[in-house]
């Protein structure tokens, strides 16, 4: 109720929980190092009727929230398939009858922040990196058959991905802007601006001995000097 005293539901919750349509159960993923694997769960709104629908053996494991599907017959999440790191996550789908894992296309992902299902069930928005270094960006993935469209393709990190009920995307953008100055080392806020650019990144700079300045940047997509 509101103003009420909170109450603990569920110990030893590794993700966000996910309900179902009409808000009657939620999932939720749990790793189990004592017995080597990781799971997800279904339990009553209330807490009750606990019960594991899909387990991975480890060094695999489900490492993001299980998002319930609107027709209330799937949950998707993300997945790792070893101990290496980088470029191994891929999305599933996980039947909520049988427990059933089936891979959701081939794309392997670097890392993840959020999936989301669109409101018609027809696909699903995910925020992930593609490559080591690359900012998050936001993408489209149809269900069943796993194609990939971009939504986002530019230098900004987007954090997290949610839909409003009438389809409506719901996400915050990082831009990160940087930029070369010059200044005199006995004022130094008398300090120069050099380059006027936005979303990139600079990774180290040296002066030359004729007085120039080499620097490097993704200002083409990737680093370069």
């Amino acid at each position: 109720s509101p103003g009420g005293a909170p109450r603990k539901l569920i110990s030893d919750v590794d993700t966000k929980v996910s309900f179902a349509p009409g808000g009657q159960e939620f999932t939720f993923g749990r790793g189990m190092p004592q017995i080597q694997e990781s799971a997800i769960f279904i339990a009553s709104a209330d807490g009750t009727n606990e019960r594991k629908i899909a387990a991975r053996k480890f060094p695999g494991s489900f490492l993001s929230t299980p998002v319930w599907s609107p027709d209330g017959k799937t949950t998707a999440t993300i997945v790792k398939t070893g101990i290496a790191q980088g470029e191994e996550h891929f999305l599933i789908g996980i039947d909520l009858a049988s427990g059933e894992q089936k891979p959701i296309g081939q794309k392997m992902w670097n890392w993840h922040r959020e999936i989301t299902w669109m409101p018609d069930g027809s696909e699903l928005l995910v925020n992930m990196q593609e490559k080591t270094g690359d900012p998050h960006q936001i993408w489209r993935v149809d269900y069943p058959s796993g194609e990939v469209l971009n939504v986002t393709n530019d230098f900004n990190d987007y954090r997290g991905v949610s839909m409003t009920a009438d389809g409506s995307l719901v996400t915050v953008k990082n831009t990160l802007t940087a930029n070369l100055f010059v200044a005199p080392f006995e004022k130094l806020e008398n300090a120069r601006q050099l380059t006027f650019v936005e979303g990139i990144s600079f990774y180290g700079l040296s002066w030359t001995p004729d007085a120039r300045i080499v620097y490097s940047s993704n200002s083409g997509g990737k680093r370069d000097i």
